[in-house]
């Protein structure tokens, strides 16, 4: 009998909201249906939406030659950066085990590059500084490149000056400035090469009976990892208690009452190193929970 009724206390079975006292809450009870008992557990569901964003260095085909022929300082190597930009914590209350459910595609990543015109990182296969079937070594052709960016600068400085094209004016002028500058970049980033910003949303469902784990790692070459990875930093999160203050007071009951659970109110932090990237209060049952009454409503 006392087995049966510690049941009682801690079955939870349908969903009402209690808005008089600010507090989130189960309603607590047994199932009957013929001669079984059906009960369940509240749960809280927890996970956390992070954003990153990658940011990666394309090395341009005559980039080792960029400080002898422009007097520039370039990158010679592929490399990417990562970032996490933010961090959202979210959660639902229900009276099963739920599932989260799974993240909308949320990428902004660039289409993959299927042109015959170009190569994987996106360079012209026949460059726009090859103007003749002439085969030369990638040193002259950087080279030729790097006398037609001077060229260009030269021939768009004599066109604003009007020292050339004294019959090139108006909207004409325009059209003749934009593709000089158009070809001017297309050069130089065969020089300086590609910068390629991705950025993409990660959904992690936290273990939310823990009150403290790892959500996944972090690696600012590699980006997000999985939780066994040690190669990155641990994104971990915290649940901690504070006072559940909105509970109403117990008072005397006469008639019929209704039992509901009351979940724990959890400060729940994610942080990589020292640095707190999301907080919220957070109510969680699997980390306790408390039974209130009150009188059964009249149907």
């Amino acid at each position: 009998m006392k087995r049966f009724l510690f049941m009682i206390a801690l079955c939870v079975c349908s969903l009402q909201a209690w808005a008089q006292h600010n507090v989130e809450v189960k309603s607590s009870g047994v199932i009957r249906m013929t001669d079984d008992v059906f009960y369940c557990l509240p749960e809280t569901a927890v996970w956390a939406d992070i954003q990153v964003v990658e940011t990666r260095t394309i090395v341009g085909p005559y980039a080792r030659y960029a400080q002898k022929m422009l007097g520039l300082t370039v990158p010679v190597v592929n490399k990417s950066h990562w970032e996490i930009t933010d961090v959202k914590l979210n959660y639902k209350l229900s009276e099963f085990q739920t599932d989260v459910e799974p993240l909308a595609t949320a990428n902004t990543e660039s289409a993959p590059n299927e042109s015959t015109l170009l190569d994987e990182n996106g360079f012209a296969r026949l460059g726009i500084d090859r103007l003749s079937s002439e085969m030369l070594s990638t040193e002259q052709m950087a080279r030729l490149a790097a006398k037609r960016i001077f060229d260009i600068r030269k021939c768009r400085y004599d066109l604003i000056t009007g020292e050339l094209g004294e019959n090139v004016y108006g909207a004409g002028l325009g059209v003749a400035l934009d593709e000089l500058r158009n070809m001017e970049e297309q050069l130089l980033e065969m020089f300086l090469g590609k910068r390629v910003v991705k950025q993409q949303t990660v959904r992690y469902v936290i273990d939310a009976s823990r009150r403290n784990s790892i959500v996944c790692r972090f690696s600012e070459t590699d980006g997000m990892l999985a939780d066994d990875n040690l190669s990155g930093n641990p994104l971990i999160v915290k649940f901690s208690p504070i006072e559940n203050d909105s509970l109403p007071l117990s008072e005397p009951i006469k008639g019929p009452i209704e039992r509901y659970a009351v979940a724990d109110k959890m400060q729940t932090t994610i942080l990589l190193d020292k640095t707190v990237y999301a907080e919220r209060i957070i109510p969680v049952f699997q980390l306790g929970y408390t039974i209130i009454e009150k009188p059964k409503a009249k149907r």
